[in-house]
């Protein structure tokens, strides 16, 4: 576990996971916890996460059929998926209205 931010301000945490599993036979490895890449922003999203990934003994894994490389252990799409898009959209239309002045 990681977190980015200077002393107590922490601005977010990244969960290092890995996990095994098998596709036909080969051995994977994956390490991408989320669709957002398991950066949380709060320690309640941390210790639910936390509590997901210890609950069973096997996690289910869900990986791209054609590429069984790329994996994640809980699929889904929250905020933190779009944050960059929405972010870019927003960055990108001030530049463009910031143009036209």
């Amino acid at each position: 576990m990681s977190n980015v931010g200077h002393g107590n301000n922490k601005i977010s945490t990244h969960l290092d996971v890995e996990y095994e599993y098998w596709v036909r036979g080969q051995r994977y490895v994956g390490k991408r916890v989320t669709f957002s890449d398991g950066t949380i922003r709060t320690d309640k999203q941390l210790d639910a996460l936390i509590s997901r990934c210890r609950a069973p003994e096997k996690l289910t894994v869900y990986f791209d059929p054609r590429k069984p490389s790329e994996s994640v252990l809980f699929a889904g799409i929250g905020i933190g998926t779009f944050t960059p898009l929405l972010l870019g959209l927003v960055f990108g239309g001030v530049g463009a209205y910031l143009l036209t002045l």
